[in-house]
């Protein structure tokens, strides 16, 4: 990532199509599995926290905004904001420190241009498969 923190998250495609086209049992383990398996192969335990902090609350707000009906590109933007504040409310707590929430903006703004761009492939995806 050439910004700390901004990554495309295009793995998030398939867990935003297993909670379309399976269940939320099923996408929460794909959630679980893809977060332990790059913090064990590429990160560590530091990251892990960051990482199911985020994911967690990016999965419990896509189940909610699903079973309101938002859109799936509206979906996925709203799931890449509240991961983005899930790591952030995770780097306050380890750091101690609420002076991470500056980068706040940039990670919201991004968030919304990234998950745009991975609701959209999963939209196209699930489109094609119907």
């Amino acid at each position: 990532p050439m910004i700390p923190g901004i990554k495309l998250g295009i793995s998030n495609v398939i867990i935003l199509f297993a909670l379309y086209k399976s269940d939320k049992s099923s996408a929460f383990l794909i959630m679980f599995i893809k977060v332990l398996a790059s913090s064990i192969l590429f990160s560590g335990l530091t990251v892990f926290v960051y990482s199911i902090s985020g994911g967690i609350l990016s999965f419990i707000a896509m189940v909610l905004l699903k079973k309101w009906n938002f859109s799936t590109i509206a979906i996925s933007m709203l799931g890449a904001v509240f991961h983005n504040i899930g790591q952030l409310f995770a780097a306050a707590f380890m750091l101690k420190s609420f002076s991470v929430f500056y980068y706040m903006p940039v990670l919201l703004i991004s968030g919304l241009i990234l998950g745009f761009v991975t609701g959209s492939a999963c939209w196209i995806i699930i489109k094609r498969l119907n």
